[in-house]
């Protein structure tokens, strides 16, 4: 996930990107963030931002341009403005921003912005399931959990339909790890979604669709802390 601060107070750039980077570290998303202290600096960058925090004022641009220039080219960054004049929230509002924050940003203000962007995104994840008959793509928060099958697996999905697929489950691993913080490899052979637990009795996991899957005895204390993470701030 890449995300930009573009605001031409370094101290107050600074800051806002290491608040980022606290509450993104809950998330174990691999992340990056880049700060631009100009609007000429940020139009620069070859990169595409997933999220962009904005200053509606820069000593060389308006951010609203800036942000006009990006949906002009087609490009769908969540944008978040962030400014110390109200007035520009109606102005704001044909770029269909995110969120608008006054300053100072209060921390629970940016929490609940940040919590409701990773819930936004990870709607958006795909993954492809190639079975021996079709290449299916699916939304990863419908996936429950995967099971190992050998060097197959099966992904068991929330309309309790399942498929068998020719990637191995270390492969959707290595996918969902980079998309989607929900999920956790509880045991060699399952990678769960936790949005789907009901219940956990010891080491075993059940879903809300009464199906069960098994955490090792070495990843027990790294579930626990990530789930009740995952409860505190993501859970709906």
């Amino acid at each position: 996930m890449k995300i930009a601060v573009c605001e031409d107070e370094k101290i107050v750039a600074e800051e806002l990107a290491e608040k980022i980077r606290e509450f993104m570290k809950l998330t174990y998303f691999d992340f990056s963030i880049d700060i631009f202290l100009t609007g000429e600096d940020f139009r620069k960058s070859p990169e595409i931002y997933d999220l962009l925090f904005l200053d509606c004022r820069l000593p060389d641009a308006n951010g609203l341009t800036i942000a006009k220039e990006l949906r002009a080219r087609d490009i769908d960054t969540a944008i978040i403005f962030v400014t110390a004049f109200p007035e520009y929230v109606y102005e704001s509002f044909e770029v269909q921003p995110f969120r608008y924050m006054i300053k100072p940003i209060e921390e629970t203000v940016l929490r609940k912005a940040l919590i409701g962007f990773v819930r936004a995104y990870e709607k958006e994840r795909h993954i492809s399931i190639p079975t021996s008959r079709k290449n299916h793509i699916v939304n990863l928060q419908d996936i429950v959990y995967i099971e190992s099958d050998g060097k197959y697996s099966n992904v068991c999905l929330k309309n309790n339909l399942s498929y068998k697929s020719m990637k191995s489950i270390s492969d959707y691993n290595t996918e969902v790890e980079i998309d989607c913080h929900s999920f956790f490899r509880t045991h060699r052979c399952y990678l769960v979604n936790m949005k789907y637990i009901d219940e956990v009795q010891g080491n075993i996991i059940i879903f809300v669709n009464g199906e069960k899957a098994e955490i090792s005895r070495r990843k027990v204390s790294e579930f626990h802390k990530r789930y009740t993470n995952y409860l505190k701030y993501f859970a709906k």
